[in-house]
């Protein structure tokens, strides 16, 4: 093996454990040796995409495209997609998604991401038209499954048609993580939190911490665990052991509007916290 394919060996290995310093630092060195690599050039908007290094992702992603090699282009437009996406300018993510589809309309997933996109934009018929053409040629796509869920979850309230979602989902996804986040979303819409926080505990146990993709589920669990959820009660300052809010002194405080302890309280004012507890 020659010092090049030694390089590429590298940028494989750091790719696949997923150490996004190292493979910018590999790519950089490889691409002294290949400054046109269309592969390289990837890899290397990869790695400054999961650094959040987006002026230097974007830069590396015009080469690409200047350089014109399929499919490596239309990477690139789905790069630039996710990218806008991330600044919050969603007309400019859209549009560089569909860019990525006219390149190649059969593909499903860049069909996916196109649907996502343009649901963010607010057309959700559209959207669910474009899934529809993607999972007809790709039937058995869990992305499908799970982009068709992150519509239904964030813009429309259809609980029957959500639950069914997921069922097929569980059934064909070979992702636990976006299982995992996916059902943990639906639990969390529909207020049965503790099913939440245990499917968002899962989704972040199966996904390396240092991916951008984790951050989603490892935020909805610091605001469960903020809440009481899945936090540790061993010791909890409770005084009165008999109390059915002994050892949920978080609880206590969401479900009764109070910072005291429900326990703590007298017994007049539990009884206005228990009716205001039914409107909240």
């Amino acid at each position: 093996m020659d010092e090049y394919e030694k390089k590429l060996e590298l940028i494989r290995y750091y790719n696949a454990s997923r150490n996004y310093d190292r493979l910018r630092l590999a790519c950089l060195d490889a691409l002294k040796d290949n400054p046109r690599d269309s592969w390289l050039l990837i890899k290397l908007s990869y790695a400054y995409y999961e650094l959040d290094m987006f002026d230097e992702c974007a830069d590396v992603c015009r080469d690409i495209i200047a350089c014109g090699v399929s499919p490596y282009v239309l990477y690139a437009y789905d790069m630039m997609s996710s990218i806008y996406a991330d600044l919050n300018d969603p007309v400019k993510s859209e549009e560089y998604a569909k860019k990525a589809v006219d390149g190649d309309p059969n593909d499903a997933d860049l069909l996916v991401q196109y649907a996502w996109r343009i649901a963010n934009n607010g057309r959700l018929d559209e959207a669910l038209e474009v899934l529809a053409r993607a999972e007809a040629i790709n039937p058995k796509s869990s992305i499908v499954l799970f982009y068709k869920n992150q519509i239904y979850h964030y813009y429309l309230r259809d609980r029957e048609a959500e639950f069914e979602i997921l069922a097929r989902l569980t059934a064909v996804s070979n992702d636990p993580y976006r299982l995992n986040l996916a059902l943990g979303n639906f639990y969390y819409k529909y207020k049965e939190f503790a099913e939440a926080h245990s499917h968002y505990t899962k989704a972040v146990a199966v996904k390396p911490t240092q991916t951008r993709d984790c951050e989603e589920a490892k935020a909805a669990l610091r605001e469960l665990e903020a809440y009481g959820y899945g936090v540790s009660t061993e010791n909890c300052p409770c005084p009165n052991r008999n109390c059915k809010y002994c050892g949920k002194c978080k609880e206590c405080a969401r479900d009764h509007h109070g910072k005291n302890m429900y326990c703590r309280l007298s017994p007049w004012r539990r009884k206005i916290n228990d009716i205001l507890a039914r409107f909240c």
